[in-house]
């Protein structure tokens, strides 16, 4: 027996096209919800984890090497995570071990520097005629300000006040050096002019500088000034006022210059301060000048503290005004009293 069924084209074809449509919008559907899948999936496993390593690395790179990174989403991030703590933990054993050295090193340095500087008062035990104190505050472990007495003679003393460019190890060097130059100079140059000029030329110094030389059999005394702060001169009555003179030109900055002394004369009970501009500059929290003025009021009718006391005082006053702020220059005072 033979069957045979007939059936028109268009019959059978007649349900494709819809067919079609549900297979391809069930696909779609399909390769959606696998492609959700698949970047939540990525996004958990990886992306996140990348994130939070970058993050972490960003914080490390900023100074913070107490953060830690905890990716353990995958054995590889696992592995990443224990690796960098495992460096960050070696490079901060290399840090503490560079700082102890850096710091012993420092320490070693402020105490050659301390030993440059007169440091023990009554600083000429065999004279009465005057009493003397110095004191010096660096900004870091060692500064660029420096101070100098000597006597020449038994009738005349002379004291430098200087404050050298910058801050730190380069400029303490700088101002070891220049110190025992314009010491060598004093002891050896007919005038005080003389000294400034050959310092200016000679030996390539930038520095702001002030020399004075009294006489203390009768209180007269000369003086140059390179560029440095105006000293204060304090009277019997109390009262003090800033020593009127020119400020010349700074060590170093032009050859060739002429510098022009000064006279002067201390009466008995009278004072001289000496001071870099790390007090007169000296800044608070709004960053405010502790400025000229307030350090002649302060020093206004201090005349019954004695020269030690008085730098010692200023020096707390100072702080008391700064604040919480960082001392941000070298503080130098130098106070005689005739």
């Amino acid at each position: 027996y033979t069957i045979v069924a007939s059936l028109p084209t268009t019959e059978i074809y007649i349900s494709r096209n819809h067919t079609l449509l549900i297979m391809v919008a069930f696909i779609a559907l399909l390769f959606c919800v696998t492609f959700v899948l698949v970047s939540q999936l990525v996004q958990r496993l990886v992306i996140n984890g990348i994130f939070s390593v970058n993050g972490s690395l960003s914080r490390i790179t900023h100074g913070n090497l107490d953060e830690q990174i905890e990716v353990r989403s995958s054995p590889e991030f696992a592995t990443l995570s224990d690796g960098i703590n495992s460096t960050v933990e070696s490079l901060k054993d290399h840090i503490a071990a560079e700082a102890s050295r850096i710091d012993a090193d420092l320490a070693l340095a402020h105490a050659i520097q301390l030993g440059n500087l007169q440091t023990v008062f009554p600083a000429f035990p065999g004279h009465d005629e005057f009493d003397l104190f110095a004191h010096m505050t660096p900004a870091r472990e060692v500064g660029g300000d420096f101070y100098d007495m000597f006597m020449p003679d038994d009738d005349h003393l002379i004291c430098v006040m200087a404050d050298v460019s910058g801050k730190g190890i380069p400029a303490a060097m700088f101002m070891m050096e220049a110190k025992s130059y314009i010491n060598s100079l004093a002891l050896g140059c007919a005038s005080l002019s003389e000294v400034f000029e050959r310092a200016n030329n000679d030996a390539g110094l930038f520095v702001t500088a002030f020399i004075i030389e009294l006489d203390i059999r009768d209180g007269h005394f000369s003086f140059v000034n390179a560029g440095h702060n105006p000293p204060i001169i304090c009277h019997t009555d109390g009262s003090c006022e800033y020593l009127p003179c020119k400020p010349g030109f700074v060590l170093g900055g032009l050859e060739g210059i002429h510098y022009r002394s000064g006279q002067g004369m201390l009466e008995k009970g009278e004072r001289f301060v000496a001071y870099t501009d790390g007090v007169t500059e000296a800044l608070n929290e709004e960053e405010e000048l502790y400025g000229e003025q307030r350090l002649i009021d302060f020093l206004d009718h201090k005349n019954d503290v004695d020269v030690q006391a008085l730098v010692e005082a200023l020096e707390c006053d100072l702080l008391a005004y700064r604040g919480i702020a960082d001392q941000a220059d070298d503080i130098t005072i130098l106070v005689l009293e005739y």
